[in-house]
């Protein structure tokens, strides 16, 4: 319900006002929500019942990251390894900051006196 509470004003027309609702982008809005909650149901059973929600964020990290990879290759063809070759320290840094950001599901809270 929270969550539908949020997505509502995001599909109103113009963005910001509630004047009007446009059918389609309530349609999309809803979709996107069905579709967070139903990987978010499917990752907490995912984590329950592999016994280790360390192993199973780490073999859904790889799986996807293929996965994503595999995509990429067909849509974007070899012009993304190219791409992927020339940024890969930019890659190798942000990659750990991300999955830290993922792990905890939160970001980092600011130090005190900071």
């Amino acid at each position: 319900m929270l969550l539908a509470s949020g997505i509502l004003p995001l599909a109103a027309r113009g963005g910001r006002t509630l004047a009007r609702f446009d059918a389609r982008s309530l349609g999309f809005a809803l979709v996107t929500a069905l579709i967070i909650t139903a990987y978010t149901l499917v990752d907490g059973s995912g984590a329950r019942l592999s016994g280790s929600a360390l192993q199973y964020s780490a073999w859904l990290f790889l799986l996807s990251g293929v996965a994503l990879a595999l995509c990429g290759l067909v849509h974007v063809g070899y012009g993304l390894v190219r791409a992927a070759v020339a940024n890969w320290p930019l890659a190798v840094a942000g990659g750990p900051v991300d999955r830290g950001q993922s792990v905890r599901g939160k970001p980092m809270p600011p130090q005190r006196g900071s």
